[in-house]
């Protein structure tokens, strides 16, 4: 299990961010803490593009790894899926693409 980081630790990976110095996001997903915080209805959410959250997350003692924990589960129920599961879905999501490129609305 991973340590516990005080506050002013979690602030220097909040401030890794390119964008931290003018966002507005309620739930930062770099923010050790993101679960104890309460999201205001009605703000922006994280816009910084997911490999580089992740990039910075593995660099530090992030829980999600810089993801949010909706990203965090889907990635866990993923990699815990077999390769012919995956292949299976991959094929579906491929069919339905290709059926929308035929008929678009």
């Amino acid at each position: 299990m991973k340590k516990e980081i005080t506050e002013e630790e979690n602030l220097r990976v909040m401030e890794r961010c390119p964008r931290f110095k003018f966002c507005n996001a309620p739930i930062c997903p770099l923010d050790y803490f993101q679960e104890e915080r309460v999201k205001l209805g009605g703000e922006d959410k994280c816009a910084l593009s997911k490999s580089i959250r992740k990039r910075i997350g593995k660099e530090t003692a992030l829980k999600y790894q810089g993801m949010t924990r909706r990203e965090w589960t889907g990635m866990k129920i993923w990699e815990a899926k077999s390769d012919e599961e995956k292949r299976e879905i991959v094929e579906k999501g491929k069919n339905q693409l290709a059926k929308l490129r035929q008929n678009p609305a």
